[in-house]
C-alpha cells in the first residue's frame, strides 16, 4: 500500500532538498543535495538557476514515479531576497542574482535621490537600506544597467514562486515573499509602494494569488495540487502561530543567517531600529512581524571550518561535541581584548556591528588547547554579538519563550550556551524538525482540508 505524503522542495544557500510528509507531519524522507555555484554575467558568483531548475525537475519525476507514495500536495519554501526573471515565453532571461552582489553607489543614490531618504523610505517600506537584499533595486539595477535585457522582461517572479512557475506555468505572488524587505511594498499603506508605479515596474509583478494553491501540476495520470511557494522563515513562523498558544519569540536558524521574528509586535518602525537591521516582514495573512537579522550562520560555518583544519577534525565534528560547564564558565569569564575572544570575519556589518569586519585580522585559534575549548568560546561570542539583534525585536520585553528553529537545533553547546545567557527565558527545540518546510506543509494541506487535526507539537526544553 502506497504511503500518502506531502512534499516539499526546500531550498536553501548551500542545501537543497526534497522533504516528505506523512499526514501526522512527521518526516518519511529527506533527501539532500548540494549544486554547484556558478557566476552570473558580471563575474559574481551565486547559485545556478540551470542546476536548480534540472534537480527539482528530475527530483519531482522520480518521487512521481516511485511506487512507494502517494503524494497529495506540492509545495515549496526558499530563501528569499532573490527574483527569477521571465521572458515573453515564459523562459528565464537572467542568471538568479545573489542577493549578497554589491550595487553601484551611484545609483543607489540615484534611486534615494527620487524616492527619498534613506531612513524615511525604510521606514515606509519596513526594509532596511541593504542594498541588493532589497530585492526591489535588483529589478531597478537591471533597468538602468541592462536596459535591453529589462526590455525583455515579462515576469520578475519571487524564488519561491519561480518554483512554483516551473511545476505550473502559473505566474503569481504572495505576501510573504513580497515582505521580505523587498522595498516595493508599503507598510503603512498596504499597497505597492508608489516608486515601483512610476518606474513601471509594478507591471512585471504578477496578481496576488487568491489561494495557497496556484493550479495542478498534471501527468502520470494524477492531477496533484502545487502551491505558490513560501519564504522560508515566514513560512516557519507559520508553523509555530498555527501550533503554539503562547506568545515566543522565534530564531530562525539558516546555514548563512539569523533571523529573530517577533509575530506579537505590530508597532511600527523607528529610525533606530532601521539603523540596527531590523526590519518588518508579512505573515502569509499579510500581517507585520518584527524581525532583526544576523550573519551568524554564515560566521559559523566559516570559523567552524578553520577549527576543524587547525585541530585535525572532521567538518562535522562539532555536532559531536557535548556542553561543558567548566568550559562554558571559561569562556564567560574571558574578559575583553583577550586573544580568546572572536574576532569575526564576516558580520558583514549586519545587527548592530556596522562596521565592515571583512578586513579584520583572523581570530587566532593558537590560544586553545582543543577544538572543544575553542568551540565552546566561539558559540558564547556569537551569541554575544547577536544579543542585540534579540533586544531590539524584544524591545517590548522578552516572552516566557524562544523557540529555536532550523541549523542549530541539534548544537547541545549553542543551546545550552544560549539558555544560560537568557535564564529568564525557556529556551525551545520543537519536534518538529523543519519548520520552513513543515509551514509549506500544513498551508497547503489547510487548505485541501480546512478540517483537518492539528498535529501535536512537543518540545525539548532547556
Amino acid at each position: 500500500m502506497k504511503k500518502t505524503v506531502t512534499a516539499v522542495l526546500d531550498v536553501g544557500i548551500i542545501q537543497k532538498r526534497l522533504i516528505l510528509f506523512d499526514d501526522n507531519f512527521e518526516v518519511v524522507n529527506i533527501t539532500t543535495n548540494k549544486l554547484a555555484k556558478t557566476k552570473d554575467d558580471d563575474g559574481f558568483e551565486g547559485d545556478d538557476i540551470n542546476l536548480i531548475n534540472q534537480w527539482a525537475l528530475d527530483t519531482w519525476n522520480q518521487l512521481v514515479n516511485d511506487n512507494q507514495y502517494h503524494i497529495k500536495a506540492l509545495n515549496f519554501s526558499t530563501y528569499g531576497a532573490t527574483l527569477m526573471h521571465l521572458d515573453e515565453g515564459g523562459n528565464t532571461l537572467t542568471p538568479l542574482y545573489n542577493y549578497l552582489k554589491p550595487i553601484d553607489l551611484s545609483l543607489e543614490q540615484q534611486f534615494y535621490g527620487r524616492y527619498g531618504e534613506k531612513v524615511q523610505f525604510a521606514l515606509e517600506t519596513c526594509s532596511p537600506p541593504l542594498g541588493m537584499l532589497n530585492s526591489g533595486l535588483q529589478i531597478y539595477w537591471l533597468k538602468y544597467q541592462k536596459p535591453e535585457l529589462y526590455k525583455r522582461i515579462k515576469h520578475s517572479l519571487h524564488f519561491p514562486q519561480y518554483l512554483a512557475y516551473l511545476f505550473t506555468k502559473q505566474a503569481t505572488t504572495e505576501y510573504t515573499s513580497i515582505g521580505c524587505h523587498t522595498g516595493i511594498w508599503n507598510f503603512r499603506r498596504r499597497d505597492y509602494h508608489q516608486w515601483i508605479k512610476d518606474e513601471g515596474i509594478i507591471n512585471l509583478i504578477p496578481d496576488f494569488s487568491t489561494s495557497p494553491v496556484v493550479a495542478h501540476w498534471e501527468g502520470n495520470g494524477q492531477q496533484i495540487p502545487v502551491g505558490t511557494g513560501l519564504h522560508d522563515s515566514s513560512s516557519a513562523l507559520r508553523t509555530y502561530l498555527h501550533l503554539f498558544d503562547e506568545k515566543f519569540l522565534l530564531l530562525g536558524m539558516t546555514d548563512t543567517w539569523c533571523i529573530t521574528l517577533n509575530p506579537f509586535d505590530h508597532s511600527p518602525l523607528r529610525p533606530e531600529d532601521v539603523s540596527q537591521d531590523c526590519l518588518q516582514y508579512l505573515t502569509v495573512q499579510g500581517r507585520r512581524v518584527k524581525a532583526s537579522r544576523f550573519f551568524i550562520g554564515n560566521e559559523h560555518g566559516y570559523q567552524f571550518n578553520r577549527m576543524a583544519e587547525h585541530f585535525g577534525k572532521p567538518l562535522d565534528y562539532y555536532k559531536t561535541v557535548s556542553f561543558d560547564e567548566n568550559l562554558f564558565n571559561t569562556a564567560h569569564n574571558t574578559p575583553a581584548g583577550d586573544a580568546r575572544k572572536l574576532v569575526p570575519h564576516s558580520f558583514d556589518a549586519s545587527g548592530a556591528h556596522k562596521a565592515n569586519t571583512t578586513d579584520s585580522k583572523e581570530w587566532s585559534l593558537a590560544s586553545f588547547s582543543s577544538f572543544e575549548e575553542a568551540y565552546h568560546q566561539l558559540i558564547y561570542d556569537l551569541i554575544s554579538f547577536f544579543e542585540p539583534a534579540i533586544a531590539i525585536a524584544a524591545r517590548k520585553g522578552l516572552p516566557k519563550y524562544m523557540i529555536v528553529d532550523g541549523e542549530f537545533t541539534g548544537d547541545e553547546i549553542f543551546l545550552n550556551t544560549l539558555s544560560k545567557l537568557y535564564p529568564s527565558v525557556e529556551v525551545l527545540v520543537p519536534n518538529i524538525p523543519e519548520g520552513a518546510a513543515t509551514g509549506a506543509a500544513l498551508l497547503i494541506n489547510q487548505y485541501l482540508n480546512p478540517q483537518m487535526q492539528k498535529p501535536e507539537l512537543k518540545f525539548k526544553k532547556y
